[in-house]
């Protein structure tokens, strides 16, 4: 449909997610970033073809490591890490699309045809009616009501205006209804370079030393022989 993002986020850790960048048209995107959690396979990485920005979550190893260049939540989904790393940015309002967080009345599909996730994985899970934006019930599931609370988590300790386009989409505390026509009409009246912004940003880091390299590497090594030694004693124990 001829719109190109930006910065595409994702959360995952399954190499079968690699079927989100494997149908991809490479051409003229290399200004568009992947901000990946540091959890996602290295192949994953290898196959997108524009550039590539790791972000640090708040996870265990990541302190382990001695890793500091700013943890974040970030939320449990791709679209919760979009909107921190926007409010992050500075972006305000943020307009959400495509946020419904529930089955479609009529089809009751969840995702678009051809979406890597599909709406098959989400239909055995337990269906819960919830409060929609026309003010109606819409049937949703435990983990995006778990969506739901990440965005109301974001609009409150970011103090972001947030717009929620989505009309039969679960109403979001915090966020205003807006039709999308209406939204873009009267939010998006300037033209702006965010890759801009976005280099300008990411000039302030400095590349990992091979000093510092050299000492993960010994981390790792020390980390290996521990599980290996571990392995060795269940078995030994077994």
């Amino acid at each position: 449909n001829g719109t190109q993002p930006h910065i595409m986020c994702t959360t995952e850790r399954d190499e079968r997610r690699e079927d989100l960048v494997e149908h991809f048209d490479w051409e003229g995107i290399e200004d568009v970033y992947m901000a990946a959690c540091n959890v996602i396979p290295h192949s994953m990485m290898e196959r997108f073809g524009g550039k590539r920005l790791m972000a640090y979550r708040f996870y265990p190893y990541c302190s382990w490591l001695g890793i500091d260049r700013g943890m974040q939540a970030f939320g449990a989904s791709s679209a919760t890490m979009a909107f921190e790393l926007a409010a992050l940015c500075g972006c305000n309002p943020i307009i959400l699309v495509g946020q419904d967080l529930c089955y479609d009345r009529e089809t009751m599909k969840s995702h678009t045809d051809g979406h890597g996730a599909g709406s098959d994985q989400f239909r055995n899970r337990k269906m819960i009616e919830y409060p929609a934006n026309d003010g109606k019930m819409s049937l949703t599931n435990e983990w995006w009501i778990v969506f739901r609370g990440d965005f109301e988590r974001f609009i409150k300790n970011y103090k972001i205006e947030c717009i929620n386009t989505a009309e039969q989409g679960l109403h979001i505390e915090g966020a205003k209804y807006m039709p999308f026509k209406e939204a873009i009409e009267k939010y998006l009246t300037k033209d702006v370079d965010p890759v801009k912004h976005i280099e300008a940003a990411l000039s302030d880091f400095e590349p990992t030393s091979e000093e510092y390299k050299e000492e993960l590497i010994d981390k790792f090594d020390e980390a290996i022989n521990s599980i290996e030694n571990s392995i060795d004693t269940c078995n030994e124990a077994i």
